[in-house]
């Protein structure tokens, strides 16, 4: 990287170790998923030109994997089957291998391949997360998101099953190893057993294994009018085919800490849970005065609302407890250390500056962190083509790599993390 083509970054992070050029975009997409190599040499990115600055229905972007060391890229791939915030769900299999989604004739697959781009099949559902066994992979319908949830799914994707019965949609499975591909979770069902009533506009998506693969926790969603929604956190324990309601209305961004405990913002208002399921969050005006009211409210509305990020106990009791109270005041993207009980993340744009921030939250001390800001130097105006820090860890939990954008082109950038750690109160982790 030429110092010169980097950012002005400000914290403890004051310079990136590495970041991809701007002579092309490169990003990861979502915080769930590790982009670093099992050697943890290298990551596998998307690649579009720099200036396509629209959602994607079907172009082509390259799938690639990056060494920050010597700045050079292999292509191993490409695909029709992505999104801005999502990417294509690409990432390293144990082996060194690459999995990652496309479209085939509009059909939602999933590539496989090998480190130099050798193709070693094609599996017949596209993936939403796999289980770290490598066996078993989950996803909804990337037609469907992209009806009713467009900035997550693939408008180039074809699926008989949207819109049909309650009965022939939902949450897929797919065997790893024979490519068998069943409805785990049909609408129906989830509708049943968590007491809604089904509406067209459902949908699921955002699928995340715990970390032994026998728990996973999805997002199942009721799209309303004017980008209003009613949303619910879901786990589901493969075990014992069990199906567990975590939370609803105001519910976002799971990060599993253990096989029993879940991080996810919430919102506790019973008012608002009314107010949001009636559907008068969709009249005209309501949603600018929500808006300006949490603006000139800041802190305030969170205490009044009981929202936060709070850590969900799945042991029976659903019990939940409220952390980083005056820490934390919005919503954003965490993930647990590999090792620490740390979590790495972000949060949107400020109004002022235009920045977000890089932080960590030590969980065991109650102590933030914040490591970096950096400008969302995004040359759009288009919400839906934001780019999000979405930050993750490399295998060792030393350097944390996110997303961003310098004049107006995507990029992916990694820094030091042991400094914020050892200010969060833990011994780095070596380089």
């Amino acid at each position: 990287m030429n110092p010169a083509d980097a950012p002005t970054f400000k914290g403890l992070a004051s310079t990136l170790t590495a970041a991809t050029p701007t002579s092309e975009a490169n990003f990861f997409g979502f915080y769930d998923i590790c982009p670093f190599s099992p050697s943890n040499e290298e990551l596998v990115l998307l690649s579009c030109p720099g200036d396509f600055l629209k959602m994607p229905a079907g172009e082509v972007a390259a799938v690639r994997v990056w060494n920050p060391e010597n700045d050079m890229f292999d292509t191993v791939g490409e695909t029709r089957g992505w999104n801005w915030q999502h990417g294509a769900r690409q990432q390293w299999l144990s082996d060194g291998t690459i999995l990652f989604n496309d479209l085939e004739n509009g059909r939602q697959v999933a590539r496989h391949v090998g480190r130099d781009g050798r193709m070693i099949r094609t599996i017949p559902m596209a993936v939403g997360a796999l289980n770290a066994a490598e066996t078993i992979a989950v996803s909804g319908n990337y037609e469907r998101l992209a009806k009713y949830y467009d900035t997550y799914g693939y408008h180039a994707a074809r699926n008989d099953h949207i819109d049909q019965s309650p009965h022939t949609d939902g949450l897929w499975a797919v065997d790893i190893a024979t490519g068998n591909v069943r409805l785990l979770l049909s609408y129906s069902r989830i509708a049943e057993e968590i007491g809604v009533e089904y509406k067209l506009s459902t949908f699921v998506s955002h699928p995340d294994f715990a970390p032994s693969g026998d728990i996973i926790s999805f997002f199942h969603i009721d799209a309303g009018a004017r980008d209003t929604s009613f949303m619910r956190l879901l786990a589901y324990r493969f075990s014992t085919d069990e199906l567990t309601l975590i939370g609803e209305e105001k519910v976002s961004h799971p990060a599993w800490i253990d096989d029993n405990r879940l991080w996810t913002w919430a919102r506790q208002s019973s008012a608002l849970k009314f107010v949001s399921r009636g559907g008068f969050l969709a009249l005209p005006g309501v949603r600018p005065l929500a808006r300006l009211a949490r603006r000139l409210m800041g802190s305030s509305a969170n205490a009044l609302l009981d929202e936060g990020f709070f850590v969900v106990q799945l042991d029976g009791t659903n019990s939940r407890r409220r952390v980083a109270a005056d820490s934390i005041t919005e919503d954003g993207h965490f993930s647990k250390h590999p090792e620490f009980e740390l979590m790495l993340g972000d949060t949107y744009p400020d109004e002022v500056d235009n920045e977000l921030t890089l932080l960590l939250y030590s969980l065991a001390h109650d102590r933030r962190v914040p490591i970096a800001r950096v400008l969302h130097d995004v040359h759009t105006n288009n919400p839906r083509l934001r780019c999000d820090l979405h930050p993750r860890w490399d295998r060792t939990g030393a350097r944390a790599c996110f997303d961003f954008m310098h004049e107006g082109v995507r990029r992916v950038g990694i820094v030091d993390a042991r400094q914020g750690m050892a200010a969060a109160g833990f011994v780095p982790m070596p380089a």
